[in-house]
């Protein structure tokens, strides 16, 4: 197999890493933009490879713009492409998902999603034929690694999330993973499989863990409970679907409730078969690596993606009116008038100045809500 890789970060080192130890064809090039940095692999720029002498690209860099470019080359040229750009791949979806569909070579992402756990494959292959009622899951590794530590190591939000960098866990600039782009872009793609139905991550009503206080890890502690950033993408109606992400309360019935570090963790409900859940490394070069080395070796064996809901065009649609349970907690002093719950809500107040409200909300209000209170630290919100 002669393919060209894109990218020798910690993603494209990891692969490199597991491809060696499992005696697969390396990359007859590695394309980086920077080719006087200190790599632990050779590397040339784009100006030295020419893709029509490749069979195909390995892509593992975080710009979605120049892997959308690479990609669409690939495609029309009849040329394989394995891709861990979750951004280029849910934003520009309806970009490329004809070009991908006529292609005579396969386009695989697996590595853009869970990592280690092959949900992609799952929910396109063993599910193509079955409705799924509920998808959900911890798609981010990096934020389920600060939450562990916050929760059964006693940190607060800034040193585990500094004890993250330090791990390689998280970037420099963590604001993807933390404020849950990361994890809706994740969402978005697996919707796709999972219930035909495509939705920018832009269109998903999403909140992160930014503002996460001691003052809710302490309500979740006495309540039993814990709390996870949580995607979810949930159908309301045979035509109604509500998908989100959010941090959300998580008790000790629920399997998530375990699921700590740097794990990754999907669950599902389908028609027939009832409930699955899965458990796997969600954050590393290595995990992340090994997906892409699993992909790769899936376009060996002649393996490409169904997309059998999506073409069927009987997906169900997003319902604004799709209720949520949510806790919004803020400070006394400015207790919140912007929100309407349904029905009258659960208050309380604190000595420390600082209470919350538990009360029912649209998506549509819960969506507006977020774009109130996001990025004020007075302010967070749960799904209880």
């Amino acid at each position: 197999m002669n393919y060209l890789q894109y990218g020798l970060g910690t993603v494209g080192e990891g692969f490199i890493d597991c491809a060696t130890e499992r005696n697969t064809p390396l990359p007859a090039a590695v394309v980086v933009k920077n080719p006087h940095k200190t790599r632990k692999y050779p590397v040339k720029t784009a100006n030295d490879v020419v893709l029509t002498d490749f069979d195909g690209i390995l892509e593992t860099t975080d710009d979605a713009d120049s892997a959308f470019v690479w990609t669409a080359e690939a495609l029309q040229a009849g040329k394989f492409v394995v891709s861990a750009n979750k951004k280029m791949i849910s934003e520009r979806f309806l970009e490329w998902f004809d070009t991908a569909l006529g292609s005579s070579a396969p386009f695989l992402y697996e590595a853009a999603c869970c990592a280690a756990i092959p949900v992609v494959r799952l929910l396109d292959q063993y599910y193509a034929h079955e409705p799924i009622d509920v998808l959900q899951g911890i798609f981010n590794g990096t934020t389920n690694f600060i939450l562990t530590r916050m929760f059964e190591h006693n940190k607060d939000y800034a040193r585990a999330l500094e004890e993250a960098r330090r791990l390689g866990f998280a970037e420099s600039n963590p604001t993807l993973d933390v404020n849950g782009s990361d994890t809706a872009h994740k969402l978005s793609i697996l919707a796709i499989h999972a219930m035909g139905l495509y939705l920018a991550p832009s269109q998903i009503v999403r909140y992160g863990i930014p503002t996460l206080s001691d003052y809710d890890v302490r309500v979740a502690r006495e309540r039993g409970k814990t709390i996870k950033l949580m995607a979810e993408a949930r159908r309301i109606s045979e035509d109604g679907v509500a998908l989100s992400v959010l941090p959300t309360f998580v008790g000790r019935e629920s399997p998530f409730f375990s699921v700590g570090e740097e794990f990754n963790a999907v669950g599902l409900t389908a028609r027939c078969t009832g409930p699955a859940f899965w458990l796997g490394k969600g954050a590393g070069g290595r995990a992340t690596g090994g997906a892409l080395l699993a992909d790769l070796r899936a376009v060996e064996a002649g393996y490409r993606y169904t997309y059998t809901k999506f073409r069927s065009g009987q997906a169900p649609k997003p319902d604004p009116q799709a209720v949520e349970t949510i806790y919004l907690r803020f400070h006394t002093d400015e207790a919140p008038d912007f929100v309407h719950f349904i029905d009258e809500p659960l208050r309380r107040h604190e000595a420390e100045k600082t209470g919350y409200y538990v009360g029912k909300v649209t998506i549509q209000e819960l969506r507006r809500c977020i774009d109130v209170v996001e990025h004020r630290p007075g302010y967070f919100i749960a799904r209880w």
